[in-house]
Formats: C-alpha cells, sequence, structure tokens
C-alpha cells in the first residue's frame, strides 16, 4: 500500500492519487474506512509536510460519511491534527483543512465538543474559525470557517444566548457570501449554511430577514439567467433551503417573500422539477410558507399549489412524504380554499394509509391532516374518513400508538368527528 511504504516519495505520490480519485462524486467513500491502516496513516501524514496533510485532508473530507467515520477521525488524533494547518496562512492549505472540520462536526455533538476544547498555540479552536471569518481571508475561507461554526452551534458546543455576536458574525458572513457578486459556488454554499444556522431560530431568522436585501437576493437564485441545468438546480435548492428557513416563524417574512413577484410560481415548478434535491427544497419551502394564515386564502389558492402536493404524496420517498404531508396538514386547514379540492383528489385514501405507516412522523401527519380535514366538515365527509380508516385503526392510534403527539392528535381528531367545534392546529 503506497502511503505506508517507507519511501516518502512514494507515499506522497499515493496520497496525490487517493486526492485526486476521491474528487469525483462517483468514487465510492467506504473503501478507505474499510481498511484499518489508512485512515491513521492518513491521520499521521495530516502532520507532515504541507502538501501531504493538504491531499489528505481532502481524502478525509470526501470520504468521512456518517457518524462512525467521524467518530473515528475524532479518535485518531484528527481535530488536533489539522489545527496547525489553519494558522499557516496559505488558504490552499486551509480550505480542505476547513472542510475536513466541517465534514466531521455536521449533526455530531462529540466531535463539535472535542473541537470547542481543542486549542493550538494559546488559541482555541472557535478563535481560529472567527479569525478565518474576517473580510481579509479569502471568500472560500470565511465561508468554511462559517460552516464549521455553524455545525457546531446546530450541534450544540456553541451556545446561542452565550454566543449572540458570533452567531450575528457567521449569520453576516453567509449573507455576504450569496450576493451576486460571489462565485456562483460561493453563493450555494453560502444559503445551505445560512438555512442551516438559522432554521430553528427565530431571532436569526428576523435578523436575516432585514439584512442586506436577502429575502430578494434569495429568489433571485430562482431565475435561471442563462445557467446550464445543474448550476440552475443547485441555486433552486440552495434558495428554497434558505427561504423556508427565514420564514419558518414569522408571518410578516412569510408575506415578503411570497409578495415577490414569481415566488409561488417558482416554487410551484420546483415541486415538479426532476431533480429530486430541488422538488424536496422546494417541498420544505412551500411547508414553510404555508404557515401563513393569509397566504393560504389567497397566494395558495391562486397557484393551485395543491395538486403537485398530491401528485408527490402518491409516490415519494419516505423524507419527501414526511415533509409533503405536513404541507398538506396547513392546506387542510379549515379556512384554507384547498381544503375541498383535496378532498376530492383522494385525500382520506391517502392520509389514512399515512396512519398505519411504521414512521412516526408520517402517521402522525396522517393523523393531524385527517383531523383538521374533519373540523367543522360535513356528515358526508365525516362518514368519508371513519369508512375508510376504520374504527380499529382509529382506537388503536388512540389506545396502542407509543408516541404521545399521536394519541394526542387522534383525540382531536375523534373530537372533531363528533363536534367538529375544535380548533385546528397549523403545523
Amino acid at each position: 500500500m503506497g502511503i505506508c511504504h517507507s519511501d516518502p516519495r512514494v507515499v506522497e505520490a499515493s496520497v496525490r492519487s487517493l486526492r485526486t480519485l476521491n474528487s469525483s462524486p462517483l468514487t465510492p467513500s467506504a473503501p478507505i474506512f474499510d481498511d484499518s491502516l489508512i485512515i491513521p496513516k492518513l491521520v499521521e501524514l495530516l502532520s507532515s509536510s504541507f502538501s501531504n496533510a493538504e491531499c489528505a485532508a481532502s481524502v478525509l473530507s470526501k470520504c468521512c460519511q456518517g457518524p462512525e467515520h467521524q467518530a473515528l477521525l475524532c479518535n485518531m488524533g484528527a481535530v488536533n491534527a489539522l489545527m496547525p494547518l489553519l494558522v499557516c496562512d496559505l488558504p490552499k492549505i486551509q480550505l480542505p483543512a476547513l472542510l475536513c472540520y466541517a465534514t466531521m462536526s455536521f449533526q455530531n455533538g462529540a466531535v463539535s465538543l472535542a473541537m470547542k476544547s481543542a486549542s493550538h498555540q494559546g488559541q482555541n479552536l472557535i478563535q481560529i474559525f472567527t479569525k478565518l471569518l474576517s473580510r481579509d481571508r479569502p471568500e472560500e475561507i470565511q465561508l468554511g470557517a462559517a460552516k464549521c461554526l455553524t455545525n457546531m452551534h446546530r450541534a450544540g458546543a456553541i451556545s446561542g444566548q452565550e454566543n449572540r455576536p458570533l452567531l450575528i458574525k457567521i449569520l453576516a458572513t453567509a449573507v455576504r457570501m450569496c450576493k451576486w457578486d460571489k462565485s456562483l459556488t460561493v453563493r450555494v454554499e453560502a444559503a445551505e449554511t445560512l438555512a442551516f444556522l438559522i432554521e430553528e431560530d427565530t431571532d436569526l431568522q428576523r435578523t436575516a430577514a432585514i439584512s442586506d436585501h436577502l429575502i430578494k437576493t434569495l429568489t433571485g437564485f430562482l431565475v435561471k439567467n442563462g445557467l446550464d441545468d445543474s448550476s440552475y438546480a443547485l441555486m433552486r435548492e440552495s434558495a428554497f433551503k434558505a427561504l423556508a428557513s427565514v420564514g419558518a416563524n414569522d408571518e410578516d417574512i412569510r408575506k415578503k417573500i411570497i409578495d415577490i413577484e414569481c415566488t409561488m410560481d417558482h416554487v410551484v415548478s420546483g415541486l415538479e422539477d426532476p431533480n429530486t434535491n430541488v422538488k424536496l427544497a422546494a417541498v420544505k419551502c412551500l411547508h414553510s410558507l404555508s404557515r401563513s394564515v393569509q397566504q393560504l386564502r389567497t397566494s395558495f389558492q391562486e397557484t393551485a399549489v395543491w395538486k403537485p402536493i398530491m401528485k408527490l404524496l402518491q409516490d415519494a420517498s419516505d423524507n419527501m412524504l414526511t415533509v409533503a404531508s405536513s404541507a398538506l396538514c396547513n392546506l387542510l386547514l379549515e379556512f384554507s380554499p384547498s381544503k375541498e379540492p383535496i378532498l376530492e383528489a383522494g385525500a382520506v385514501n391517502l392520509l389514512s394509509n399515512l396512519t398505519r405507516r411504521q414512521e412516526t412522523a408520517l402517521r402522525l401527519n396522517g393523523v393531524w391532516a385527517l383531523m383538521n380535514m374533519a373540523y367543522q366538515a360535513d356528515d358526508v365527509t365525516k362518514n368519508k374518513i371513519l369508512e375508510v380508516l376504520g374504527p380499529d385503526q382509529l382506537f388503536s392510534s388512540l389506545l396502542d400508538d407509543p408516541d404521545t403527539q399521536v394519541t394526542m392528535k387522534t383525540l382531536g381528531l375523534m373530537r372533531n368527528l363528533l363536534s367538529g367545534r375544535e380548533v385546528t392546529v397549523e403545523k
């Protein structure tokens, strides 16, 4: 095996070859981690020459897939081994190190905490990342540092309350990198990073919404402007994700997004896009925007957005089905004009089938949507729900389901079937 050879020239040639091979998305990552000798050697090479370290970091960042790989790299000492690469002031060396840190920390609390406690030459890793956010750094370096800090924050290693100024700085960096004077790759990565950063933080969503015309910038991503199909797909996917996060919790922000000309048309076309990633991102955006009471009564009716959603629900992956059924819950609220045509399109059968699925999220969405459907419904609709769902499944959801939320929504469904006086709840 070349990278374990005694001749350093063979080692360098081998690690360069590995980097080249793994630069292709078609190269499988498993073999690198399946061989017990390769990972320790690659981590060792991080402390070798800059040339070897750059190649080793690139390979590790490309091949690290999932919690087991992340934990292995952390246990092998990659967190500390990468730190000297960040302070070398050579962007070609810093960037693969940042990518490796970002890959290791994504949705991994243990690795993120290990990164938080790491230090080099009197500086901890968070301080080093923060310095790399400086505007005098190359754009890719700023964005790489922002992504690492975002991942650490979302994994619980950086508190939102104690580190508010830092989060605002990360947000400002991501917003700035979305502008049209940046490269397409940078804009896409910036929008993805921003979406993840603010996804669950209402205050950050509000700050983002008033930052440097961000909403107008993101909706601009949805216009093709001469891009080739693959580049346009990346732009649309990242824009839908970011818009979904920005508008997740604030009615005024959602209205601001929808009021921009053709936004809803772009969302609807995204629901029918042949690219699965674009389609899923568009469904997430629709789900976020469908929380708007006012827009359910206007824009959503005008664009007949329920049609592609119902089509999606007929044949979708579990991930797509979960998000699409969440959006359907909102489209079935009592005041939504889409409710009647959705009923006519066979929603009762579809939702009843969801209540029988093994996945908790799908069972919950099925019962939740049926509860909304039954609110103040006529006897024909209620009888249809009872007939299709059946008393056995209804009582099974009530008495046997292990998830408390499913039980509570089933109670709501039963009350609405009996009286029609209970309030529906947006999802």
